[in-house]
């Protein structure tokens, strides 16, 4: 399968495309590469967007400077990765609990190329600020795309798919929450050391 029909697979929702994405390991470096380009924008964004801001202050809340850009940006960039990784292993997770049969890089790839729906609402949302909306749109979007991907490729029902989406980003959300916090404390103290 070319590079153009893996990345059309999650915005078309082609099921026999997304399944063979899960079970191609050869497309794990590409799936990989998408996930940190997604990074690389939120983490940009996030320092000198609007959402800088916001997580300045979470930022200033936990001790640390919120004119520090270079902390914001490391803070939303290893946030990103680590949370579409963390989302990969609570799927699986998930997935296993629900009677289907994936491996955490099987997920990791088809949530790398579903990550389109997330960069294409990151810079919709950065370009016109007033339709925050698309934001969520494309998260759906994204969590459908995964979804109909693994059922086919973990031999489950689309819809018992979607809800071990939903059930491993519970999980997930859970664990990288804790994780963020001694992240953002480890950065505090970084920063603070360094005023």
């Amino acid at each position: 399968m070319d590079a153009q029909t893996k990345l059309l697979a999650p915005l078309t929702f082609n099921q026999g495309n997304l399944a063979q994405i899960g079970n191609d390991s050869g497309s794990t470096g590409f799936a990989i590469g998408i996930i940190f380009l997604n990074a690389l924008i939120s983490g940009a964004l996030a320092a000198f967007g609007d959402g800088g801001a916001q997580l300045g202050f979470l930022l200033n809340t936990l001790g640390v400077a919120s004119t520090a850009v270079a902390a914001v940006f490391i803070f939303m960039f290893v946030f990103q990765l680590l949370f579409l990784i963390f989302i990969s292993w609570g799927i699986k997770v998930a997935v296993g609990l629900f009677g289907g049969k994936a491996s955490t890089m099987e997920v990791l790839r088809m949530i790398g190329f579903a990550t389109i729906w997330s960069i294409i609402g990151t810079v919709i949302v950065f370009i016109l600020p007033s339709l925050g909306i698309i934001n969520t749109i494309c998260s759906i979007l994204f969590i459908v795309a995964v979804a109909i991907g693994l059922g086919a490729s973990a031999q489950i029902s689309p819809i018992v798919a979607f809800i071990a989406c939903i059930v491993g980003l519970i999980i997930s959300v859970i664990v990288l929450f804790i994780f963020a916090l001694v992240l953002a404390l480890a950065l505090s103290g970084v920063i603070n050391s360094l005023a």
